[in-house]
């Protein structure tokens, strides 16, 4: 645990605890981050809930915005153990304020100075955004508020339209063939059907691939088809879409 004396009042959040973690926990969460800050936009692709900072570029805003982050993340349930440490996040804030001072009041050679500490700051910030943006991933049913509850905005996944449906009369007698536009890919396909205008629906074999033949089909008589996806949405977390409109079909 890190401590560092900080006098200014607007540092006194109190309460901060930040107990040692496991050392495979502490590997874990590192490894995940490193991984995040080295490999941008990867999270997006895989249909993550995304945390995104209010990241100013003023070296005196960063500070204030900083500040935010450390209270509302101390003494947080969803955060027992943060990484990198609120206490060095702390530091590095106080370490820009400090230079900012320093330039404003026209000390010289001080803007570099400046700029490096700010450099730190943000980088430490950018470790801590992959760290909440993790525990929020972690648990998607409250992934919302996790990331909100950090000062951090969150950024939803979009799940693609569904793609358009079409039912035609099989190549095989007695037997209808689906089909949609295939969806991101590793996404499922699942298909239903009724025989009494949708009041109550079937379950067919779900599938890999944007098309599915039904076979054995009553020749004069009318079905409905529907289908949705399987989309996954970070690791092994899957959701599905909403239900596509009911086509109907005159079996032959």
């Amino acid at each position: 645990m890190e401590q560092e004396g900080l006098p200014d009042a607007r540092w006194a959040l109190g309460g901060m605890k930040e107990g040692p973690s496991p050392a495979r926990r502490a590997l874990r969460i590192e490894g995940a981050i490193l991984g995040a800050t080295e490999n941008a936009g990867m999270t997006a692709s895989l249909k993550r809930v995304r945390a995104a900072l209010h990241k100013p570029t003023n070296a005196s805003q960063l500070v204030i915005y900083t500040g935010l982050v450390i209270e509302k993340m101390t003494n947080n349930p969803w955060f027992p153990q943060p990484f990198p440490p609120l206490a060095r996040v702390q530091a590095a804030a106080q370490a820009l304020d400090v230079a900012q001072t320093n330039t404003l009041i026209g000390a010289k050679g001080l803007a570099d100075k400046r700029n490096a500490a700010r450099a730190k700051l943000s980088n430490l910030l950018e470790q801590l955004r992959a760290y909440v943006e993790g525990v929020a991933n972690e648990n998607l049913e409250f992934a919302r508020s996790i990331i909100e509850s950090a000062a951090m905005d969150a950024v939803m996944p979009r799940y693609p339209q569904l793609a358009p449906f079409r039912v035609n009369l099989g190549k095989e007698p007695h037997a209808a063939d689906l089909a949609c536009k295939a969806g991101p890919k590793g996404c499922g396909y699942c298909w239903q059907m009724s025989t009494d205008g949708g009041e109550t629906w079937t379950d067919l074999p779900s599938t890999k691939q944007a098309r599915t033949t039904v076979p054995d089909l009553v020749p004069g008589k009318t079905y409905w088809f529907r289908h949705r996806l399987l989309v996954r949405a970070g690791g092994q977390t899957s959701r599905y879409t909403d239900w596509s409109d009911k086509i109907s079909i005159v079996a032959r």
